[in-house]
C-alpha cells in the first residue's frame, strides 16, 4: 500500500498540470510565516547590491514563486538562480550522514525529493511568470563560473557534506553587504541537523557571529 501511494503521487506531481499543483497541498511552504517574512526582508535588503539571487536546493518551487513575486510587486529585476539535482540528495551524501555523522533519520532520505523533475518544475515556473536560470546540477559539482557575484542566496540543501563543502565559495563570491541564509540549522532536528554542523564549523574558522533565526536560519552577511 505505501509504495502504491508513493507511485500516486509521483504520477500526480509529474501529470497534473503545473498550475494545479499547488491544490495538492493545504500549506505550500517549507518555511513557517515568520521564517518566509524573514526571507523576504533579507531578500529586500539585497535587492539594491549588484549580485544575483540564487536558491539552492529549490525542493518544488513554491518558495521560488514567492520571493519572484515578491521581486515583481516591487518592481525588481533579479538575476535569480536555482541550483538543484532535481532528483533529490546524492547516495554519497546521505551514506555520510548515517555512516560518518551516525545519524539516525526517521525519514528515508534516499527518496526524499526524488520524484523532482526539471521538466515540470520549468513548466511550474513558466505558468507562474517566473523567469529565471535553471542548473540541474550536484552543487558540489556545480561550475561557479557562471554566477559572478551573489547578493543573496538561499541555501538549502540539508546535508553537512555539500553545505560544508560550498560555504567557502559562496562566502567568497559573496558581494560586500550580500546575505547568504542557510536553511535547517536546528541542532536538535533528528534528520536534518548536518547543516547545522557545517555552519556553526564555518563561522567559527571565519570568526563571524552565530546569527540563527527563526529556530532555524542560519544567517551570514558579508561585511559592506
Amino acid at each position: 500500500m505505501k509504495a502504491l501511494k508513493t507511485q500516486a503521487k509521483i504520477f500526480l506531481r509529474k501529470n497534473i498540470p503545473a498550475g494545479w499543483k499547488g491544490y495538492l497541498m493545504k500549506y505550500p511552504y517549507m518555511f513557517t510565516p515568520a521564517q518566509m517574512l524573514t526571507l523576504c526582508d533579507f531578500a529586500l535588503r539585497a535587492a539594491d547590491k549588484k549580485g544575483a539571487f540564487v536558491e539552492i536546493g529549490c525542493a518544488y518551487g513554491n518558495t521560488t514563486i514567492f520571493l519572484n513575486k515578491l521581486f515583481q510587486d516591487h518592481a525588481l529585476n533579479v538575476d535569480y538562480h536555482v541550483i538543484d539535482t532535481f532528483s533529490g540528495f546524492t547516495p554519497e551524501d546521505v551514506d555520510y550522514e548515517i555512516e560518518g555523522r551516525k545519524l539516525k533519520p526517521s525519514v528515508n532520505m534516499q527518496y526524499v525529493f526524488s520524484d523532482n523533475d526539471p521538466t515540470w518544475f520549468k513548466e511550474k515556473m513558466d505558468y507562474n511568470g517566473v523567469d529565471l536560470a535553471i542548473h540541474q546540477s550536484d552543487i558540489v559539482k556545480f561550475d561557479f563560473s557562471k554566477i559572478e557575484n551573489i547578493a543573496f542566496c538561499l541555501f538549502d540543501v540539508d546535508l553537512y557534506k555539500p553545505t560544508a563543502a560550498v560555504l567557502p565559495t559562496l562566502y567568497e563570491k559573496l558581494v560586500p553587504g550580500g546575505v547568504l541564509v542557510i536553511d535547517d540549522c536546528d541542532k536538535d532536528d533528528p534528520n536534518w541537523n548536518g547543516a547545522y554542523q557545517a555552519y556553526m564549523e564555518f563561522i567559527k574558522e571565519k570568526g563571524l557571529p552565530e546569527n540563527i533565526m527563526n529556530r532555524k536560519l542560519g544567517i551570514i552577511q558579508k561585511a559592506s
